[in-house]
Formats: structure tokens, C-alpha cells, sequence
């Protein structure tokens, strides 16, 4: 959404669970850049974003044109942006008297909302167990106990899709784009 503050042809967004900062989205999956990095991507998200950039969502959200279509979904047991649904679903932001912007919030979702629930628990023991290893394992060890890990990764599960969700996001596609 953030990107509608620069982008003036868009007419349909579709956002799925808002993160936090840009250097958790960025750095945290990387390591030891990661944490190289973090400093420059707090810096970049600051300069960016300002202090808040889910707050700022919010405002875009608040002063956007009624000719731009938008559907946020979000998983209310999200712990990576709770933020995110807190602001969603204070009464101030009134989603509900604006007719473009649709919100739905999934009770028994976390972060992940177009995966199946147990796609999403599979992800998160698999991040557990690379958590696990980095402080298990050192040097080369790591190396060979992680490569066995990801090859034992059913890929197809970690990336196993809610049909419910994404029919919820096609429909709203196909009820906003002039095909």
C-alpha cells in the first residue's frame, strides 16, 4: 500500500499481512549479512517510510482516492506485524464506511494467509529447526547438517496454498480489473 504514496496508475491492491520493518523483512532471513545489513535497512526504512510505516499504510489508506480498489487481509494471530491488526481493527480507521477498500481479518491465521494451516506449521518447524542447527552446529558440520535439512524439505507442503484465500483474492481481482 505504501507504494501507492509514489505510484498514481494503480487501481487494485491486494495486501496480504503488512510487516513490520523492512529490516526484519530483509535481514533477518539473511545471517550474518543480515545483521551487516540492519543498520543501513533501518537507516533506508526510516528515510523511506518514516518512523512508523505501518502507520503510514494506515494514513495512505485514509487519504487514498476512492477510484483505487484495495482488499487487506490479515491473520490475527500474527506476531510478525501484530501492529498491523491492531490498527485494522480500531474503530478510528472505519474501513467499513469507505466502499474501495476491503478488510478481512482471519481469526485462525498467522502471517502466511494464502498457505493452509498446516503449511504455515510446517514452514515454522522448519525455521525452528534452522534456528536449532545455528546453535547446535558450527563451520563445516553446519554446513553438511543444514544441506541434509534442506534436502528433506517438502517443498510442495511449505508452499501449499488456502483455496479459500485465494479465491477470496481472485474474486476481488476479477470484480475490480476491467479485463
Amino acid at each position: 500500500c505504501q507504494s501507492l504514496k509514489y505510484e498514481s496508475n494503480v487501481k487494485t491492491v491486494v495486501a496480504l499481512s503488512g510487516c513490520d520493518t523492512v529490516e526484519k523483512l530483509f535481514c533477518y532471513p539473511m545471517g550474518t549479512l543480515g545483521k551487516y545489513l540492519k543498520p543501513y535497512m533501518f537507516f533506508w526504512n526510516k528515510v523511506n517510510f518514516g518512523d512508523e510505516g505501518i502507520e503510514l499504510t494506515i494514513d495512505i489508506l485514509r487519504e487514498l482516492s476512492d477510484e483505487v480498489s484495495i482488499l487487506l487481509l490479515h491473520g490475527e494471530l500474527d506476531k510478525s506485524c501484530p501492529v498491523m491488526c491492531s490498527l485494522l481493527k480500531d474503530p478510528e480507521n472505519d474501513y467499513e464506511n469507505k466502499e474501495n477498500i476491503q478488510v478481512i481479518m482471519y481469526e485462525d491465521k498467522y502471517h502466511n494467509i494464502y498457505q493452509t494451516r498446516e503449511s504455515e506449521k510446517y514452514l515454522n518447524d522448519v525455521f525452528g529447526k534452522i534456528e536449532e542447527y545455528k546453535k547446535k552446529y558450527k563451520g563445516k558440520e553446519l554446513e553438511e547438517k543444514s544441506k541434509e535439512l534442506y534436502d528433506s524439505i517438502d517443498y510442495k507442503k511449505i508452499t501449499e496454498e488456502d483455496s479459500e484465500v485465494m479465491e477470496t483474492i481472485i474474486e476481488f481481482l476479477d470484480n475490480t480489473i476491467n479485463l
